[in-house]
């Protein structure tokens, strides 16, 4: 992509040539003969300019209902929603960019015009019968509710190439050459009963049962079914406790608990069906002819079924000093049974995972917040408010032998375990300890055959004096922070707003795979400044962390290791934003009830440690393999200008 081009792009290489055309010399040029001197880089000026990639998108939501009193408490009401959102997609690529590789190089490329269409249309509809009730001092409400939702999403596709020139760019301008097209589904039933009591608004009392039958499930589990109740307490409502001259300063004080079961059913269609895909086959003698046919893509699970979270919940809720401040605290401890895993399996099925209920993980932790307000009579008032938030996270189960999931990144070593008694998705790596600075350290620690000094030391983590890439791996870490917070608050004088959000993790490892290629110290590609602390020789070993120079990797030094983990912790600068609403009484002049006018700004600044763009990393979206940086996206800044208008 354009961010990792310009990565790795060799500053010493022009953008431009000197007629102005675009410099391709990353593109191969320098790779003499077979020796691996220089990755072949496209331009990424060129890529930005050459490549056009357009998206237009629609989207509709509208709901309508109606509402019956069948008596004094009862009532019923029904509703019909919908959802539709469209997208069309035009991409060129031009015949001035060239194709990434040596054999490219200085030749124009066949343009490829690629042209898709597609929409969602989600309807939802609901019929809701309820009763409440108030019976002097307690209080009764039931409700029950009848859902049905379906989501349809239809979409094509069509790609051209062998465009005459770059002047018409539309499908109709080169020969379609490929295309395909897909409808698929997914419908939810849903059934909910609730009752809910109080008495004096002091004893709280609730219990659900909810049914979900969802059709992206085998046959024989479609149907979960998940309960919950909970139970609440105002302490500070008994007289015992308004009486008590020491208490006077505590407005409110209430305790609850609660239980409940969620369901997870976010997974791809049709994913407990044998599936084919079209493809091509090879028949006859010679050479043969090309036929099409088809091939399974997915193994069939009838008893595919829901993903089950069942959470113990205890909180407190206190309110002091007339209301300037609030506390909530709350612990939590959940267990998450029949996870939805795509789980490796040996290749000689054909297929190298599949999607699989199995094992069970565990989620515990401490929720906390604060929250202080108050407008004054001057008309100055101020909201201040924080939160802290810490998770463990711990597999409990996986199977029936606990066999650990091993599996892989973007890179084929770049390892990951899950694995019982740890954290779902940890790191499985070799352990780097620094380089050898010398023969003398060379020779008294265990190495690879080909390492030299100013290569890394791995360590020997089983202790058989060899050094191993698979025996030698361990958990190294993971992707989920000790602790998450965030803090804020906003203030106003008269017509004036001004408000700040800052939301911060700590304690959490990112895999960056960048380094592979940005700190490699091959000279294939750019590199940061990390090579100014690379191993010169014995003399001049530099930090001791850095490897050397090395056109031509020995000692393993590119297999994915502890250098590649780094600290995600960081504090970011969230929203922040200043409004000024005009007064009623210019603004009524013109019918305008109210009109407030306000600059903001969204990621302004982030402070970590971590070398990437963007701590928040999002190259995998499977739990397995969490926390990957491998050209992620930068965070964009936002500012703008808006204007609020109530008429």
């Amino acid at each position: 992509g354009i961010v990792q081009s310009a990565l790795c792009y060799n500053p010493m290489w022009p953008i431009y040539n000197e007629d102005g055309t675009f410099n391709f010399q990353g593109n191969g040029y320098w790779r003499i003969g077979t020796d691996y001197q220089h990755n072949e880089i496209l331009n990424p000026v060129a890529l930005a300019t050459l490549k056009s990639d357009i998206v237009d998108r629609m989207a509709m939501t509208g709901r309508a209902f109606l509402g019956y009193d069948i008596c004094k408490g009862l009532s019923f009401q029904t509703s019909f929603g919908g959802t539709f959102y469209g997208a069309h997609n035009d991409t060129y690529s031009s015949s001035e960019l060239e194709t990434i590789g040596k054999a490219n190089y200085g030749q124009k490329s066949n343009p490829v015009g690629y042209s898709s269409s597609g929409f969602y249309f989600n309807w939802l509809i609901e019929n809701q019968l309820t009763y409440t009730r108030d019976f002097g001092d307690h209080s009764l409400s039931a409700v029950l509710v009848q859902s049905a939702q379906k989501e349809t999403y239809k979409g094509n596709n069509v790609t051209a190439t062998d465009y005459p020139n770059d002047y018409n760019q539309t499908i109709g301008g080169g020969t379609v050459n490929d295309g395909d097209s897909k409808t698929d589904q997914w419908s939810l039933a849903s059934y909910l009963a609730r009752v809910q009591y109080s008495y004096k608004d002091k004893y709280m009392l609730s219990a659900a049962i909810r049914a979900d039958g969802s059709s992206r499930f085998g046959k024989n589990n479609r149907w979960g079914y998940f309960p919950s109740a909970s139970a609440a307490w105002r302490i500070s409502g008994e007289p015992f406790f308004q009486n008590a001259e020491a208490l006077r300063w505590v407005n409110d004080l209430k305790i609850r608990a609660s239980y409940g079961q969620t369901g997870n059913f976010q997974i791809g269609n049709y994913k407990h069906l044998a599936t084919m895909d079209g493809d091509n086959y090879i028949l006859g003698t010679g050479s043969g002819s090309l036929a099409n046919g088809y091939k399974p893509t997915n193994v069939a699970n009838p008893n595919l079924t829901w993903e089950k979270t069942s959470m113990f919940n205890v909180g407190a809720d206190l309110s002091i000093l007339d209301g300037y401040l609030s506390l909530t605290a709350e612990y939590y401890y959940a267990n998450t049974t029949d996870m939805l895993l795509e789980v490796p399996i040996p290749h000689l099925t054909g297929y190298s995972t599949t999607l699989m209920n199995i094992g069970k993980v565990n989620n515990r932790g401490w929720e906390l917040s604060a929250t202080s307000q108050h407008t004054f009579a001057n008309g100055i008032s101020y909201s201040l408010n924080a939160n802290w938030a810490a998770n463990t996270n711990e597999v409990k189960a996986l199977g029936a032998n606990d066999t650990p999931i091993i599996t892989s990144g973007s890179v084929e070593h770049a390892y990951y375990i899950t694995k019982v008694g740890e954290p779902i998705g940890s790191y499985y790596l070799l352990v780097q300890d620094g380089i050898f600075k010398n023969a003398e350290e060379l020779k008294a620690y265990p190495h690879f055959d080909t390492t030299q000094p100013g290569d890394f030391r791995f360590v020997d983590v089983n202790g058989d004096g060899v050094i191993d890439t698979d025996t030698d791996r361990t958990i190294v870490g993971n992707y989920m922070p000790d602790f998450t917070y965030g803090f804020g608050g906003s203030f106003g004088y008269k017509g004036l707003d001004f408000s700040v959000a800052f939301q911060g993790v700590h304690g959490n490892e990112i895999l960056n795979l960048n380094r592979r290629y940005l700190d490699n110290m091959e000279g294939n590609v750019n590199g940061t400044t990390a090579a100014l602390n690379r191993w010169v020789s014995a003399d001049q070993p530099g930090d001791g962390n850095t490897n050397r120079v090395n056109r031509k990797q020995t000692g393993n030094n590119g297999r994915t290791s502890t250098w590649h983990i780094e600290d995600g912790s960081y504090l970011r600068l969230q929203n922040i934003a200043l409004g000024y609403t005009l007064p009623a009484k210019w603004t009524k002049k013109f019918y305008v009830e109210k009109l407030r006018v306000y600059v903001s700004a969204q990621n302004l600044v982030t402070w970590t440690d971590y070398s990437g763009y963007n701590p928040e990393v999002s190259g995998s979206t499977s739990a397995l393999t969490p926390g990957e940086d491998y050209g992620t996206y930068p965070l964009a800044k936002t500012y703008m200008v808006g204007l609020n208008v109530t008429f």
